[in-house]
């Protein structure tokens, strides 16, 4: 037996007994740190699968030819040496967690409230309906809280029956499943899913109500870093990114891996640009979902400072601002009434994007009827101080669902070059038309950057639009900082409050202007 082959077969064969050694009994119910694991009406079972229990294949490519594998096998590598995810738990320790816990009354390392993004904890419906509560899922004996954080199955699903049978990748049994049977039937993710994968980050990244993940303004009061806008592909590539995606598993596999991606995946679309338009929608469903529930529930359970209204929900710079005439703010007006805090408006910055990938045929309609609804929205918000409650959900939901009929029609329009041209020229009529806050003007910077690579990817920094690209990040500070150097969140967040403090939309409304005379027409 050749000596890959054997270092394969061994490395199997260890995952298997592993496996066996920290899965429940079959003839007992599973006891983990908080009891038994619940089972799942769907039959899957709420497992937390360490990253060292994953590294043993996914951190040795020397053990796999990449023609017969999907992916590089050092995805666990790149992980444990410059994700930031990692560290999650370990800062719950730090001398701001440790204060954050003083201040809030509890403890940071063991409240649900706090582990729901800085840990894994069990997102199965069971789990959904014990909000506030800490109470993770069965862990297997490779999970470790502090070293692994935010570990792979937080995204990909902490469940057994997926992590099992993702062991025997080659069986045809396994591989030859959809996406979607890998999901509902066994609990893997569908991360491949540009909605569901945007869904995933932003469960933390933005919150969400029914796995508990809510940052209210009593934990930004007690020390915790304020939230930045979120636009997946630009975040997924600070990381930085440990998959590959699917441009780049175009070369080098044999014919059968590479019609099994075929037969999942569209390996021709323009993948980072239709994760752009996403977060045109996706992060904006999230915010009117998470603040519809927090304001219906009034207080959930025993989250710090849930109580509404909660001014996290609101835009944090309508209070938190510099205080100086003449001033950018007073010249570009009030969504709503003056001295009312309006919602957060970063959300909405890539709507338009992503209601033309959805639909071309259908943009203009669908602009006229958001452009309806987030009025009344806002309305709603503006009828009184934090607003007319009852209304403001009302509303939430209604353009929620609105969103997810817009999110429907994804995929059906093929994501290709001239889309993402009329995509770039979308954010340059957006840029020029309004005068929007740093976070906003980002979110479109960010959209513009990710397209225009994509399509241009040969394209060096001498070529003009990269010439533009270069000087408006270096005079307004909108990249994020790579994971990958580790620097400390007090370095990197003292960096984007003076970037949001030194913010000239005059400049940033030019540099758009230059972009939109340099745009590729074909």
């Amino acid at each position: 037996m050749a000596a890959t082959q054997r270092d394969r077969l061994l490395t199997f064969m260890g995952l298997v007994v592993a496996l066996l050694i920290s899965l429940p009994s079959a003839h007992g119910q599973a006891q983990g740190p908080q009891g038994a694991a619940a089972p799942n009406p769907d039959g899957r079972t709420p497992l937390i699968f360490g990253e060292r229990y994953c590294a043993q294949c996914h951190a040795h490519p020397e053990n796999y030819k990449a023609e017969s594998v999907i992916c590089r096998m050092n995805e666990a590598t790149i992980w444990g040496t410059k994700d930031k995810h990692k560290n999650a738990f370990a800062v719950l320790s730090d001398p701001r967690g440790v204060q954050m816990g003083k201040i809030l009354g509890i403890d940071v390392t063991t409240h649900r409230s706090c582990l729901g993004c800085h840990s894994v904890t069990d997102r199965s419906p069971v789990a959904a309906q014990a909000v506030g509560v800490a109470k993770p899922a069965l862990r297997a004996q490779q999970f470790d809280a502090k070293g692994d954080g935010v570990s792979c199955v937080a995204c990909h699903g902490a469940f057994r029956e997926w992590v099992f049978e993702h062991t025997t990748f080659e069986d045809p049994k396994w591989r030859n499943l959809s996406r979607k049977e890998k999901e509902e039937r066994y609990g893997m993710a569908d991360l491949w899913d540009p909605v569901t994968r945007t869904k995933r980050c932003l469960s933390c990244h933005v919150g969400n109500y029914e796995e508990g993940n809510v940052l209210t303004h009593a934990m930004y009061a007690a020390g915790h870093p304020p939230l930045p806008g979120f636009e997946v592909s630009s975040f997924s590539e600070a990381m930085p990114y440990h998959w590959e995606y699917l441009g780049e598993k175009r070369q080098g596999r044999r014919p059968e891996v590479r019609k099994t991606l075929e037969s999942m995946l569209d390996l021709d679309k323009l993948e980072h640009t239709e994760l752009v338009a996403v977060s045109g929608l996706v992060p904006l469903r999230e915010t009117l979902k998470l603040f519809a529930a927090q304001a219906e529930k009034d207080e959930l359970g025993d989250i710090p400072g849930t109580r509404w209204p909660d001014f996290a929900r609101f835009d944090c710079y309508a209070c938190h601002h510099e205080v100086n005439r003449p001033n950018w703010r007073q010249t570009r007006g009030f969504p709503g009434v003056p001295g009312r805090p309006p919602a957060p408006s970063w959300p909405i910055a890539l709507v338009g994007l992503g209601i033309e990938a959805a639909n071309p045929q259908e943009a203009k309609p669908r602009l006229e009827q958001f452009d309806r609804r987030i009025k009344e929205f806002h309305a709603a918000l503006s009828a009184r101080p934090f607003g007319n409650k009852d209304q403001a959900i009302a509303s939430a939901r209604s353009l929620a669902g609105w969103i997810d009929e817009v999110l429907a029609d994804l995929g059906k329009t093929p994501v290709d070059r001239a889309v993402a041209i009329r995509l770039l020229d979308r954010v340059c009529q957006t840029a020029r038309s309004e005068i929007p806050d740093y976070d906003t003007a980002r979110q479109l910077f960010w959209a513009f950057r990710t397209i225009y690579h994509e399509i241009e990817p040969k394209a060096g920094p001498d070529v003009p639009i990269a010439k533009v690209l270069q000087r408006t990040d270096e005079e307004l500070g909108f990249s994020l900082p790579s994971a990958g150097t580790q620097e400390p969140i007090e370095a990197t967040l003292a960096k984007r409050l003076k970037s949001v403090t030194d913010f000239d939309p005059a400049i940033f409304r030019a540099r758009f202007a230059e972009l939109a005379g340099l745009l590729p027409r074909h």
